[in-house]
Order: structure tokens, then C-alpha cells, then sequence
């Protein structure tokens, strides 16, 4: 058990024999490499740095007070506050806000005992985010404590002894966003496990939109969770990963979205009870759009592909129908630029038509055939991932053709595909799936079985669907399609079960939702909780590099080198090749500043007769550009500066940047600002209430019932003219406002006035003191 007083941690990690730390910042945003490129985006960025000194100074101006009933108690913890040996306590606070940047900020409570035999607070000394290596977690979740990896020594810091300050009060740690490294994560490359993913690779987000990852973290034995949805489907969380949910139990549609971590879904029920004896799923996630696969080249048209996986001769081209059908059937077929020859498929009088599909000609080489015998489908038919990777319209044509053979729908609009291959039935829940719609697979008895009977013929395996597109093209199908988006067109948690602990993995990825598809659902959730900002400020840094590199460029001009052609070609001397390297090398590293300088050889050319022209055999010039570039810098710098401000709410900084915005429209924003300040603010105190206070009163065995509250003052200044015209207003429409002390002393508190005398003369004191008739 470590002793109560020592001190346990240390305040940075840096020993003066090292000399300055080598924080390189690097490209993923995980663990203390994050934490680096956190503290890069705080101290290089300019209008980051300056939103986030903003902050702190007023943050700092904030009064604090002790509010309490017992005199004694508020007094001990004034002196709390004034009495700490390494800072005031404003400095602690300015100490605090580095949760800004980084998210959170810890610090550990170090006691003193004092001549009057008091317990107080000797520091609370800030542990460096930089500093921490890894959150050490209890069973059920709950931190255990902090391993601390400086330079003077390694330590397990118990929680019981930190201040755990965070941005978000939903967070117990920064760790934890996280999926188990075999969930299936769709990308346009096709399937691959989040394990696989790596930095700059491809995902969907919700919306269907191909965006790309800009970081990954991975976390070593997390609490994980089993999420198990309606549809049977089964993905491993992390206990703190988060994901966009519906609360069915809220009948108000703008509250009814919530962000919660998949631990907080589980403590908060997962069941709601309906009219009767009714009891639903409560949380649900709504279904992604379709897919933007891109376009592929395919060996045979789509729709003729899916109608002869369902209805084709596995040997041969040909495909089979009603007579009802074989019309529609033959105009689509047409379309595709196949030829076709229709003949009876079975009996006499049979309605079955065989419809032999050919190329242009026949034996013509452009046929259907050929691409089907080397797709490697007959006899074993399956949808090749080209086709499932295609493009919208692909894919559509894909379904209708599948569903044109072996589709039904019903009057309601719900739509069934059925076929014995249950890797074709699996190929059409993705297909479905990637467009948009929900589906399910489940298992049906064919025509072979009877109850009490054994079995003979084979399983059919359903996909259901009801779609908000056309996936039929035989006008009788289509005719039953409703267009209507299901009721249950939601995937719905059914249960969540804790599993053992695990590794697992999150990414961060460049959606403005900052969600991304999982599971063979195609389920949206959510991305690890990394600065909002920092894809804006990644593109505005490299676009600043970039424009760097240009105006050193525009103000030189373009270095430009004429040598003889042979000194380029593969067959030059040494000393050519020499020459040619060299010239390369100062047209790289040209420079116009006090040591920029060029020494180049004055040889000449030699006209026919042996005589020196005036033409120099090696020439170097720096052309400079006329006009204006095409894309204007400081344009895409400044829209990329004022997301960087929406993202922490100080946007009203960037007003009047680009000369447009007005005072009422800066009012507003700052006002949103100041509120976002109050926050922050209020977490701080309710950190100080929840475990400060509590420590200091344990240590010095005293009453809990007279343990006072540390209260906040106002962030925003008070508009003293708009607050006195509202007393006025109040007071003309007859509200007894006056004599009120405590009116009285807020308005003196807002309006920065001296406390009133309480021995001052009243003027209505005479009246007061009448008594009641």
C-alpha cells in the first residue's frame, strides 16, 4: 500500500542531463504518440494556440467560491486553496485546461499535515499527459490507476490518490473506442478485418461515402462486450466504444439520438416495454446508404448474370421462364446485346420456356458463354466479388436479375429471394445490403420435408428484404413495389453479454460524422474520441508546407539548366554523369538569400570552323511566373482555420477574416463560446466536489454533513444596460422585487460592486418594520 503522504509521481519527464525531449510526431494518433501530435497542434498552430489561450486566460479570471453552511468548514477549504506549495490557485487551474488539447489532464493529490494538526493539500501535482503510459482498469471497467513512465522513474499512481479532469463527461479514459481485431470492416478493396487497417486505408462511412483512415490505436486487455442485433448478427466491443443509438423509450424524435459507449447501453436497459404485455427492443442504429464502389469493367452484363445464377443452366448459357415472362425476359436480354432462341421447356402444353442465349451471331465469340466458362461459374455458381464490388447501377442489375428468377414480393411490399445455394443467398444479403436496404437470411424446408417424415429434398435458404428500390425489371414484379422504406428498417440491439478481455482496436477516420461501417451489417459506429480538429489542421499544415515551398519557388522563380544533351544520355562519361548529377543537385538547393551563389563553367561552343560562339555549354536561369495561380492559398487555409474554430465553438475568432460577418452574428457565437467555457468549468468543479473535498474530509476525520461545495462564478460578463432594463421591465409590470439582500447582492456581484453595509441606514426601513394588519 503506498504511504498516504509521499508523493508518488513526478512533473515531466525530462532530466537536465537529457537536454530537450525528442517528441517526433508522427502520422497515427494513439496512445502518447497522440498525445504528441496534441501538443504539436496546441503550441505550432497559430489559431489553435490562440483559442486555446483565450480559454485559459478566462478560464483563470473565473472566481471561485466556497459555499457552505458551517463557517469553519468553508474557511479550511479557503486555506486549502491559498496554502499549496508549488502553485496558486489559479496556476492549478491554468493547469487543468490542459485536458483541452489533450482531452484529459490528471493530477495527483499530495497531503500535508500542518502545525494546527490539519490534513491539507501540499500540491496537486500535474502528471504530464506525455508522461502516462497506460490506464490500468478493474474488471468491471472502472480505473484502477495510471502507470507513469518519466525519466526519473517508473510508478502506479492508485486512482484513489488522482484528479481525473476530462472534456467529455462520458469518458473514464482515453483508451477504449475500440472494436476486437477480427470485426469484418467492408472497404472498396472488399472485406477486411479492422485488424488489417492501417493507416490512410479506405473505409465507408454511414452515408456510403468512401473516406480514409487517418489514425489507429490499439489497447491491450480492455473490458469487451458481445452486442448481439435482431438479425443475428455479432459484433465484440470494447466496453467504452462508442456508437449513435435511438432510444425507443423517447417519444421525442430530436431527442431520441444519443451517443452512447456500448457499457452505458447495457447499464441503461435494453428492453422497452409496449401497449399490454409487450416488450421491444429499446436501442437501435440506423442502416447505412448504399455503397460508392466505383465502376468495374465486367466480363458479362449484370442483369443477365443474376438472372441465369438463379434460372440458367449451370452447363451452358441458357436460362429458363414462364411463358407469361419470356416477352419481358427477351427485351432485357436484347438490351444486354445477347441474341436469343426461344424453344418449350417441358411437356406438352408445359408454360416453361428455354431461352438460348448466343452472341451477335451464332457461335459468335461475344456471346455469354465464353465469359462464363472462364469466370470459373458452371457447375459451381457463385457471385464473383468484381460484381458485388460494382457500381451502384451494377449491382442493381445484378439483384434484378437474381430476383427476376428467383424473387417473389408480396402484396405488402416485401420482397424474398430463395435458392438452395447458400453461398449464392449470401452473395444477395451483401448485394441488398450494399444498397441501402436491411436484410436477413434464414433457413426454409423445401418441398421435400413432412412433418414426421425424413427429409429428401434439399434446404433453401431466404433472404428478406423490403426494398425502397426497384429490384425487379419483369413488369409483373414490379408492379407490386411500394417505394415505402420498412418500419423495421433499424438494426436493433437484442442483447449485450460481457465477454473476457481482449485487444482491441480503434481508428479515426476523416467522415464529418466520424463514423465508419462494421460487421457484415454494414453497421455505423462510432470512431475513437480524437480532436475534431485535427483533420482540418493536417490539411491546412500540409497546404501551408506546400505554399511555402511555392513562394520560395515564385520569389527564386523556377530553376531552369540547359547541358548538352549527351551528358544526359545512358551512354555519358563518368565526368559527365558527374557534371549532369551536379547541375541537378544546385537546381534542387538553389537559394536567394546572404549565401545563395552559383559557380558555373564559361566554356563555349565551337562553330563548324573551330571558332568560340557566344552560346555558353552550360546555362542556368530562374524563370519566374507571370500572372496569378490558379488556387488561391490563403483561401483553402482560412476555410480550413475556421473549421479548426467550429470545432471547439470558437468560431466568432474567425469573424470578419474574410470581410463578411456581423456584431449581433459575433455576439451570438461568442455568447455559444462563453456557455462552452461554463462547461468546462462546471466539470471542474464537480471534480472538486466529487473527490477532493471527500479526500480532505476523510483524511481529517470530519463531518461529511458539513463538507461545503466549490462553486463557479460566471464566465460571461454581464451586459449591465439589457439586465437593467429587464429589472425595470419586471418592476413596471408589478413584481415586488425590493428590499431582496439577495438580489441585492447578485446585482452587486454581476455589476462588480463592494458588498453593501449591512449597518446602512434603509430608506423604507420604517415600512418594513410596520407589522401586518
Amino acid at each position: 500500500m503506498a504511504p498516504r503522504y509521499k508523493e508518488l509521481g513526478v512533473a515531466s519527464d525530462s532530466r537536465p542531463d537529457w537536454g530537450l525531449r525528442s517528441d517526433e510526431f508522427v502520422v497515427q494518433l494513439k496512445g502518447r504518440q497522440g498525445i504528441k501530435r496534441y501538443r504539436e497542434m496546441a503550441e505550432n498552430d497559430a489559431v489553435i494556440g490562440a483559442i486555446l489561450h483565450a480559454m485559459t486566460q478566462m478560464m483563470r479570471s473565473i472566481e471561485w467560491r466556497v459555499e457552505g453552511k458551517s463557517n469553519s468548514a468553508v474557511d479550511f477549504v479557503h486555506s486549502v486553496m491559498s496554502g499549496m506549495d508549488d502553485k496558486s490557485w489559479e496556476e492549478f487551474i491554468a493547469d487543468v485546461l490542459t485536458m483541452l488539447p489533450y482531452g484529459f489532464s490528471i493530477f495527483e493529490m499530495v497531503p500535508r499535515r500542518d502545525a494546527d494538526g490539519m490534513i491539507r493539500m501540499k500540491k496537486l501535482a500535474s502528471r504530464a499527459a506525455y508522461t502516462l503510459d497506460r490506464f490500468v482498469t478493474e474488471e468491471n471497467g472502472d480505473i484502477k490507476g495510471i502507470w507513469q513512465v518519466a525519466a526519473q522513474k517508473n510508478v502506479f499512481i492508485p486512482y484513489s490518490r488522482l484528479l481525473h479532469f476530462r472534456t467529455t463527461s462520458t469518458s473514464n479514459e482515453p483508451s477504449g473506442r475500440a472494436l476486437d481485431p477480427s470485426t469484418p470492416i467492408p472497404t472498396p478493396d472488399g472485406w477486411k478485418t479492422i485488424g488489417d487497417i492501417r493507416v490512410g486505408s479506405k473505409v465507408f462511412d454511414e452515408n456510403g461515402m468512401i473516406r480514409y483512415v487517418t489514425a489507429v490505436a490499439e489497447w491491450d486487455d480492455r473490458p469487451a462486450y458481445e452486442i448481439e442485433f435482431a438479425n443475428g448478427e455479432v459484433i465484440i466491443a470494447d466496453e467504452n466504444h462508442e456508437w449513435v443509438v435511438k432510444d425507443g423509450c423517447n417519444s421525442t424524435q430530436a431527442n431520441a439520438y444519443k451517443k452512447l459507449t456500448t457499457k452505458e447501453i447495457l447499464e441503461r436497459g435494453l428492453k422497452q416495454h409496449k401497449t399490454g404485455d409487450k416488450i421491444a427492443n429499446r436501442w437501435s442504429i440506423d442502416p447505412c446508404d448504399s455503397l460508392d464502389y466505383a465502376e468495374q469493367s465486367l466480363p458479362i452484363d449484370p442483369y443477365y448474370f443474376g438472372y441465369w445464377l438463379g434460372d440458367g443452366n449451370s452447363r451452358n448459357a441458357s436460362i429458363t421462364t414462364h411463358v407469361d415472362d419470356v416477352d419481358s425476359l427477351i427485351e432485357q436480354v436484347h438490351a444486354a446485346g445477347y441474341t436469343t432462341k426461344v424453344v418449350p421447356n417441358g411437356g406438352a402444353g408445359s408454360n416453361g420456356r428455354l431461352v438460348r442465349v448466343q452472341g451477335s451471331k451464332e457461335w459468335a465469340s461475344d456471346g455469354p458463354a465464353y465469359a462464363l466458362r472462364t469466370m470459373g461459374v458452371y457447375m459451381n455458381k457463385h457471385v464473383p466479388d468484381a460484381f458485388l464490388r460494382g457500381s451502384y447501377d451494377q449491382r442493381l442489375a445484378l439483384l434484378q436479375g437474381l430476383m427476376d428468377s428467383d424473387g417473389t414480393i408480396g402484396k405488402d411490399g416485401r420482397a424474398e429471394f430463395a435458392n438452395t445455394n447458400k453461398q449464392l443467398a449470401e452473395s444477395v444479403v451483401e448485394l441488398v445490403r450494399s444498397l441501402g436496404a436491411m436484410a436477413n437470411l434464414t433457413q426454409k424446408k423445401s418441398m421435400g420435408f413432412r412433418t414426421g417424415a425424413k427429409p429428401t429434398g434439399k434446404i433453401a435458404w431466404r433472404v428478406h428484404f423490403t426494398p425502397h428500390f426497384q429490384c425487379f425489371r419483369l413488369p409483373r414484379k414490379v408492379e407490386r413495389i411500394s417505394g415505402k422504406k420498412s418500419l423495421y428498417r433499424r438494426h436493433y440491439i437484442k442483447d449485450i453479454r460481457r465477454v473476457e478481455n481482449r485487444k482491441t482496436i480503434c481508428i479515426e477516420v476523416d467522415a464529418p460524422s466520424h463514423l465508419f461501417l462494421c460487421g457484415k451489417s454494414l453497421i455505423p459506429t462510432h470512431n475513437s474520441v480524437l480532436r475534431s480538429a485535427y483533420t482540418s489542421w493536417r490539411a491546412a499544415n500540409n497546404i501551408r508546407y506546400f505554399e511555402g515551398v511555392g513562394i520560395e519557388r515564385e520569389l527564386n522563380g523556377l530553376p531552369i539548366v540547359r547541358i548538352p544533351s549527351e551528358f544526359m544520355s545512358a551512354d555519358a562519361s563518368d565526368a559527365q554523369k558527374a557534371l549532369f548529377n551536379q547541375m541537378k543537385t544546385i537546381a534542387r538547393d538553389v537559394k536567394r538569400n546572404e549565401q545563395g551563389y552559383i559557380i558555373l563553367p564559361s566554356d563555349r561552343y565551337a562553330d563548324e570552323d573551330g571558332k568560340l560562339t557566344d552560346n555558353l555549354m552550360v546555362e542556368f536561369d530562374l524563370i519566374a511566373s507571370k500572372g496569378t495561380r490558379d488556387i488561391n492559398t490563403g483561401e483553402v487555409i482560412l476555410r480550413y482555420e475556421q473549421a479548426i474554430a467550429r470545432s471547439v465553438m470558437a468560431d466568432f475568432v474567425m469573424l470578419g477574416a474574410n470581410d463578411r460577418g456581423s456584431f449581433a452574428l459575433s455576439k451570438s457565437k461568442a455568447d455559444l463560446f462563453l456557455k462552452a467555457l461554463e462547461g468546462y468549468a462546471d466539470t471542474i468543479a464537480a471534480q472538486i466536489n466529487r473527490k477532493l473535498l471527500p479526500y480532505l474530509w476523510e483524511l481529517n476525520g470530519m463531518d461529511k454533513a458539513d463538507m461545503p461545495k466549490m462553486v463557479r462564478g460566471r464566465v460571461a460578463p454581464v451586459d449591465l444596460e439589457e439586465l437593467g432594463q429587464y429589472i425595470q421591465r419586471l418592476a413596471l409590470s408589478g413584481v415586488d422585487l425590493f428590499p431582496d439582500d439577495n438580489l441585492d447582492k447578485h446585482l452587486r456581484d454581476v455589476a462588480g460592486l463592494p458588498e453593501a453595509d449591512p449597518n446602512r441606514p434603509r430608506p423604507n426601513e420604517e415600512l418594513l418594520n410596520e407589522p401586518d394588519e
